[in-house]
């Protein structure tokens, strides 16, 4: 679920036993270790009109269901380690 934080909607936090999850278009910064070992992992999908921009370190770290992902035009930075350990083609 997403949080504002001075201003900025992100996901700090994703259930960890989804096998798909949803990003809403109004998140901009998907935090740290948010899906960090979210082993169930299969699908993200990005709502149309994303306003995503940054991924931060290890976010995705650990997925090992998550085979691909399509990121949205505007992400302009993926920090160090965010798909760390993913399975990803």
């Amino acid at each position: 679920m997403p949080i504002e934080w001075h201003g900025y909607w992100l996901i700090k936090f994703a259930d960890k036993g989804a096998t798909e999850y949803t990003i809403p278009d109004s998140v901009t910064l998907i935090e740290g270790y948010a899906f960090s070992n979210c082993t169930s992992l299969e699908e993200v999908i990005f709502e149309e009109n994303s306003k995503l921009t940054s991924i931060a370190s290890y976010a995705f770290s650990g997925c090992t269901s998550l085979e691909s992902i399509e990121l949205p035009n505007g992400v302009t930075s993926i920090s160090s380690g965010a798909f760390q350990d993913c399975i990803m083609n």
